[in-house]
């Protein structure tokens, strides 16, 4: 399985596949996995893209698509039936953080810095606040924000792309700052723990705790002992008690920095020895904790589990449904791919022209056409011609 976007709900993780799609339940104790609701059944429409899992409420497994315009999807766990639900009407895009204090809102930082930061209440799923016009000076050639935010209790922070730029909002109050670091590299991403905010630079070997107000507040350098291999990129920050993870972009392993000894460890420590490979950019991205240990999700690698105490880990392989047939996979990679409003399906590395080939020759197969010239034709229909939701 490939996993970019996951919730926790007491034992069960609930996943999006990035390759074949769908809702995904995984036994965090058998690491079984069911495929709750199929990608035809979940996107009828065309699929598109949901940028976040929530557990909401009891009974629900909230979707939110990266165009909030889009239907937001509600999967009922006790009827196992599926809502679609319309927030708003405007065509933005929002990466969603969470606050989960007396408020109980749900912030949408824009992904483009010319978009709006939009408020929903959490419990109605309403729309109750368009702030616009948030960015002030920021050059426009820095036209998208970073990939994710943080909220420390009070502020939800987010940076900017390619910039030393970090705003700030007040929960409360809603009001909006621009912070400048003082930090010698652009920041790709931030995150927050135990009201500790760190901040992660684009390339070299420094992390920042900085303050509310963007001050530093401590510097830590990472440095790896029994390898003389330097640092990758780093694409992701996660604070978590005493360790900070980092997700690197192009090599294996996870780097764990110390916060208490001031040391730098890579899990599992083989992979120091493997160099960079330039085709695969993250193997992970989407983490959870639970039970005092943090699991890592598969998206290019194997799941990764490691024990917060001990840094002892344990690596397992996401597999999809024993049920299904390879030819059922493949028809299942091949309906992901098409996208709503799109007028092809485009190849990508696993949705090659190979795939696609070996998926006609299935439905040949297995459909009854009337003339078999024109079955190419009746797939592609089968595929694309759906009805727009009214």
């Amino acid at each position: 399985m490939r996993i970019l976007i996951a919730c926790l709900d007491g034992e069960l993780l609930w996943a999006i596949d990035d390759v074949i799609s769908g809702l995904y339940s995984i036994d965090l104790e058998t690491f079984e996995t069911k495929c709750v609701i199929d990608c035809q059944k979940l996107f009828p429409y065309g699929r598109f893209v949901i940028q976040s899992l929530v557990k909401w409420k009891e009974d629900y497994i909230l979707m939110i698509p990266l165009e909030v315009d889009k239907a937001w999807i509600l999967y009922n766990k006790a009827a196992k039936e599926v809502e679609y639900r319309k927030i708003t009407d405007k065509n933005y895009r929002g990466i969603p953080i969470i606050e989960g204090g007396n408020r109980n809102q749900l912030y949408f930082f824009p992904y483009y810095i010319q978009d709006p930061i939009l408020i929903v209440n959490i419990d109605t799923l309403m729309c109750s606040h368009v702030i616009e016009n948030w960015s002030g000076n920021i050059p426009t050639s820095c036209g998208e924000t970073a990939w994710k935010g943080a909220y420390d209790g009070q502020y939800i922070f987010f940076p900017i792309k390619n910039t030393r730029l970090l705003v700030r909002m007040e929960c409360e109050t809603r009001e909006i700052k621009l912070l400048e670091l003082d930090v010698s590299e652009n920041v790709i991403d931030v995150d927050c723990d135990s009201g500790e905010l760190w901040v992660l630079p684009i390339s070299g070997n420094q992390l920042y705790r900085v303050d509310e107000n963007g001050r530093i507040i401590n510097t830590v350098e990472l440095l790896t002992k029994n390898t003389e291999a330097p640092l990758p990129g780093f694409a992701r920050i996660i604070g978590q008690k005493r360790y900070l993870f980092l997700i690197p972009c192009y090599q294996k392993g996870i780097y764990i920095y110390d916060k208490l000894g001031g040391n730098t460890y890579i899990v599992p420590e083989e992979a120091t020895a493997l160099e960079k490979e330039e085709e695969i950019y993250l193997r992970y991205w989407g983490a959870y904790v639970r039970n005092n240990r943090i699991g890592f999700l598969p998206f290019h690698d194997q799941y990764l589990e490691i024990e917060m105490d001990t840094l002892a880990y344990q690596k397992q392989e996401l597999a999809y449904p024993d049920m299904w047939s390879d030819e059922e996979k493949v028809e299942r990679i091949i309906w992901s791919h098409v996208y709503e409003g799109d007028s092809v399906i485009k190849e990508m590395n696993e949705c090659k022209l190979e795939i696609f080939l070996r998926h006609i020759r299935y439905r040949v197969n297995r459909e009854k056409f009337t003339i078999v010239g024109y079955a190419g034709g009746e797939i592609w229909n089968i595929l694309k011609n759906r009805k727009k939701p009214i």
